[in-house]
This record gives C-alpha cells, sequence and structure tokens, in this order.
C-alpha cells in the first residue's frame, strides 16, 4: 500500500511532489530496498505512458517525469537515470532508435508534442544542476539532439514554442537556439563527431 503511494506522484498535489521526493529520501535510510521499488516503479511508469500514449494519463504523466527530477535533486537517482529517461522520452519507438523527418511513428506523431513538455519539465526540475564536468557535456549534447528533435516536427504551437524557450533560457541561457533542420542536423552530427573522439582519447589516455 505505501509503495504504491510512493510510486503514484500524480494522486499529490503538483507543488508537494517535492515533499514526496523528500520523504522516499528519509525512508531511504533505513528502508533502501522499498526506496529502490519505488524508484523502478516510477521509471516503469514513465515507460509505459510513451507505450500508451494516452492523452487522459497527461498530467499523471507530467506528475511521474517532475518526481523523477525531484528524486534526482534530493540524490535518490543519479544524472545517468535522468539522462537515460530523457533519451527514451525523445526516441521511444523510433525506427533505429532516432527521429527523422518523413519518418512516422503512432507513438510519436509529428503534430504530437506531449514529449516536448514532459522533458521541459525533468529539465525545469533539475537541469540546472548540470553546469559542471561531464554532466554538463552530457546536458550539451541532449540540448543539441533536442533541438533537432523538434524541428523534425511539425511547427511548435506557440504554447509549446515558449515552453521550449524557457527551458533554454533556464538551463543554458547564452544558447542560440536553432530553426533550421538542416542546420540543427548538422550540429547534432558534429557533436556526435565531437563525442566519438573524446570517448577514443579517454580509452587512449586510460591504455
Amino acid at each position: 500500500m505505501l509503495e504504491k503511494i510512493f510510486s503514484k506522484p500524480g494522486k499529490v498535489k503538483y507543488s508537494n511532489i517535492h515533499l514526496l521526493a523528500v520523504l522516499l529520501g528519509a525512508l531511504y535510510r533505513y528502508h533502501q530496498d522499498f526506496a529502490v521499488s519505488v524508484i523502478d516503479n516510477v521509471l516503469e511508469n514513465i515507460t509505459l505512458g510513451l507505450e500508451q500514449n494516452d492523452f487522459k494519463f497527461n498530467q499523471r504523466r507530467i506528475s511521474e517525469v517532475k518526481y523523477l527530477g525531484e528524486l534526482y535533486n534530493y540524490k535518490m537517482v543519479d544524472s545517468t537515470v535522468i539522462f537515460d529517461t530523457l533519451y527514451r522520452i525523445v526516441t521511444f519507438g523510433h525506427e533505429g532508435g532516432t527521429p527523422a523527418p518523413g519518418k512516422t511513428t503512432p507513438f510519436d506523431l509529428p503534430d504530437d508534442f506531449f514529449r516536448i513538455r514532459l522533458v521541459s519539465t525533468v529539465l525545469d526540475t533539475c537541469g540546472i544542476c548540470f553546469d559542471r564536468g561531464s554532466s554538463k557535456k552530457k546536458l550539451d549534447f541532449f540540448l543539441t539532439f533536442l533541438q533537432y528533435y523538434i524541428l523534425t516536427k511539425d511547427s511548435l504551437p506557440m504554447e509549446i514554442d515558449f515552453l521550449v524557450q524557457d527551458t533554454y533560457s533556464l538551463v543554458r541561457p547564452q544558447w542560440k537556439i536553432v530553426t533550421d533542420l538542416t542546420e540543427a542536423a548538422h550540429l547534432f552530427s558534429e557533436a556526435i563527431s565531437t563525442n566519438y573522439k573524446q570517448q577514443n582519447a579517454d580509452k587512449a589516455a586510460d591504455a
């Protein structure tokens, strides 16, 4: 019963979701297995939401990703969990794991912008923490991918456009958001190449 309560942030007032994370953090000290089960449930529910993609569960889905962000803020999950979830949100159901213009999936249609809202919720909750070291590089790479993903969609409604601008302004105030798909694809390709070279350099240094 208690596990169900802690696994369903949608049942809590949105402004109090952080308190649920605080309480779980307190329980973690003495009941580690319980807390791990709750986190697993939340991650499963986020994936289930991507599979179902039913608009009647939208508010619940927003609450779940908000909760995950708060769990990061209270050191219940690490940055790997956050970035894995961000990429899952953007790529789930897309052929080859990469969204592409002209290739549609029933899980994420070109005129469905809800995933952008999910990503913004996560980043608005904990994105400012990724401002140094490897987590900064990870977020910069993801933001490059995100702007490409956004441009594979139909034109954004004004509300979503403002949401995206606010999120980028919060986590990377100096970021210049690209509005051309070809340029966004080029920047993403460059980011992949730079990331690959860095990984090889790191491997060579470790050898």
